[in-house]
């Protein structure tokens, strides 16, 4: 590319200057051809190097101008998802979290602490210890992409709301560590990729849903230091089970329901009834 721009200059300089051109040698003082002097070759020789770099520069800046035009614009945040981020952050004090950068501003949401957008939708919350209060906001079971919510180490009462249970495709929930009451419900443990539970920490009483122990995809829940009643439940089938917590619960016999339930599950499972 320097190279054309350079020549094409060359030649055009050559044409004016006579630069660059082979003349004819003639016989005598008077057919004698005339010498360029050192002043005015270099005068040419700078004209000619200033307008390749121009040249160059120029071809450059057309291809850069190309590149961006045929960069597609990242798609706009769902719209469905921004309101009910909006919500989210009115319905829970979002004027007083610890960390509220972004939100409800005029930054791309993407821009917004602890959220996470993949192909325009929200599919992370982390919102942990950040001083959240109030009930947990059914809005965030509205989130339709969403794999992982963390609402841990704040201040969240009420019972967990049944619109969790929409969220098909959340892999991850942690509300450990709040002031969550109510019972578990029954729904969490049958969305098919629900794989990591942490609700230790809570006031949370009842019993533990049976659904439990048939979800094929659960690896981890961590239930312990509730209010939990009864026996902890039988029949075991996972297996892919690495960790179950249920201590610090009301259990009516934990000793037996830990031989009990050790024995339904893989031997590498860690439990603590």
């Amino acid at each position: 590319m320097a190279a054309r721009a350079y020549n094409a200059v060359t030649g055009l300089l050559s044409s004016i200057f006579g630069f660059g051109k082979k003349k004819k040698k003639r016989k005598g003082k008077e057919g004698a051809s005339k010498k360029v002097s050192p002043e005015a070759e270099a005068i040419q020789a700078a004209a000619v190097k200033k307008a390749a770099a121009a040249a160059t520069a120029a071809e450059e800046a057309a291809a850069s101008s190309a590149a961006k035009k045929k960069k597609k614009r990242a798609p706009a945040v769902n719209i469905e998802d921004v309101r009910n981020a909006i919500a989210v952050f009115d319905k829970m004090d979002g004027n007083h979290w610890t960390n509220r950068a972004g939100w409800r501003s005029v930054l791309p949401v993407p821009q917004w602490w602890g959220i996470m957008v993949d192909d325009a939708r929200i599919v992370q919350l982390t919102l942990s210890n950040n001083a959240l209060k109030g009930s947990i906001c059914p809005n965030f079971g509205a989130f339709a992409n969403l794999t992982s919510l963390k609402l841990d180490e704040n201040n969240c009462t009420g019972t967990i709301p049944a619109a969790i249970c929409n969220l098909t495709n959340l892999e991850l929930l942690d509300l450990s560590y709040n002031k969550l009451t109510g019972q578990i419900p029954a729904g969490l443990f049958q969305l098919l990729a629900l794989s990591h539970v942490y609700l230790q920490r809570n006031l949370l009483s009842g019993w533990l849903p049976l659904e439990a122990t048939a979800s094929p995809v659960l690896e981890c829940l961590c239930a312990e230091h509730n209010n939990l009643v009864g026996e902890p439940p039988s029949g075991w089938t996972s297996t892919v089970l690495t960790e179950l917590r249920l201590h610090g619960n009301q259990w009516t016999d934990s000793k037996l329901a830990r031989i009990r339930i050790r024995s339904e599950l893989p031997s590498s499972c860690d439990v603590t009834v």
